[in-house]
């Protein structure tokens, strides 16, 4: 509760004193430390949890790391724990885990790399991960140009995409593409975006898990 509220160090403090810490208290403190931007500090949490305590992660665990990982730049070491969720901890990837590894890249510049990691997803990517993906493009100058129309509106689905998709291309004088992606905004009436982010580090609440055919 402490770390939700941004006191951080209270949270830390009440974390110390319990007698008890079950997989769900470490999972807790390390979406705090994820939510402050202390990645370091939650790996080596995470690494305490394991070596010392002997506890099992979860995937809600690997979901608070990997976010962890993403906004506090630790590529190598978020792409390790990705490979490592399966074979070392029993844990196999989710759709959020997708997501937030496709955040990491995207985040690092490296758009290519994460458009590969969504082209082999044994799962369907869902609206986070497709809207990651998207963030990754847009920030390395690239369009949208490969979305036909109906997979463009599920992209804007979420609003807070929309209009920094039309700035983007803008941006790199993709004029065809801004028109396209305006007429799209107008059929589905969003007419501003709010500011928010495309992955929110507090919605671990797993998502519908469709194979790939």
């Amino acid at each position: 509760m402490y770390t939700k509220c941004g006191s951080l160090d209270d949270g830390k403090k009440v974390f110390e004193t319990m007698q008890t810490r079950d997989v769900s208290a470490w999972t807790a403190m390390i979406g705090g430390l994820a939510e402050h931007g202390r990645g370091a500090e939650a790996l080596r949490l995470f690494e305490r949890m394991v070596a010392r305590e002997g506890l099992k992660p979860d995937a809600v665990t690997f979901t608070s790391l990997l976010h962890a990982c993403s906004h506090s730049g630790l590529v190598e070491e978020g792409l390790e724990l990705f490979k490592e969720m399966a074979s070392a901890h029993g844990v196999v990837p989710r759709l959020e885990h997708y997501g937030a590894v496709v955040d990491l890249l995207g985040r690092a510049g490296l758009s290519e790399e994460a458009q590969r990691l969504v082209d082999s997803m044994p799962l369907v990517p869902n609206q986070v991960v497709r809207g990651s993906l998207l963030r990754a493009l847009l920030a390395a100058d690239e369009d949208s140009s490969g979305y036909n129309d109906a997979d463009l509106h599920a992209e804007l689905e979420r609003a807070e995409l929309s209009v920094e998709v039309s700035n983007a291309h803008a941006r790199i004088g993709s004029w065809d593409e801004v028109e396209r992606v305006r007429r799209v905004m107008t059929e589905m009436g969003i007419k501003k975006a709010p500011a928010s982010s495309s992955v929110d580090v507090l919605d671990v609440r797993p998502p519908t898990q469709v194979p790939r055919r």
